[in-house]
């Protein structure tokens, strides 16, 4: 199925709660750019979403922003890329790739979702090896 089939089930007030987290849960497989778990540790900032319906909808319109400015800026490349090529430049840059394909949070808040992913990331790594040094010391 596809993104808005989901969103469109997230909405649906007729489901149970846990069909509507399950297909929320389905979106956010489908459109991820940091990846799922960095996604759903950002979306999960706007409440508790297992219970919360009105948190649930504020993720779900969260990661349409985003996911509808990067669909705008896809489509802008490859406006830019057409003429390009009409033009014999056949490669993108490098920073045009990394931009467009590497992982970030495309929309307004990409700045803050960023610095939380990593902060998230860090944490889980920092507690990882604390565990290991603790395991070496007994």
């Amino acid at each position: 199925m596809s993104f808005g089939t989901y969103a469109r089930r997230v909405r649906d007030t007729a489901r149970t709660h846990g069909e509507r987290y399950g297909a929320l849960r389905c979106a956010v497989s489908m459109y991820c750019p940091i990846g799922f778990t960095a996604t759903w540790s950002w979306l999960s900032t706007a409440g508790d979403l297992k219970r919360d319906d009105v948190a649930l909808i504020a993720a779900l319109e969260t990661v349409e922003r985003s996911r509808e400015v990067q669909l705008a800026e896809m489509s802008a490349f490859a406006s830019r890329r057409r003429a390009e090529k009409d033009e014999h430049r056949r490669t993108p840059t490098r920073e045009e790739r990394r931009y467009l394909y590497g992982w970030r949070w495309p929309g307004p808040d990409g700045r803050v979702v960023t610095l939380h992913a990593v902060e998230s990331a860090w944490t889980d790594h920092w507690e990882i090896a604390l565990h290991r040094t603790a395991v070496k010391v007994r």
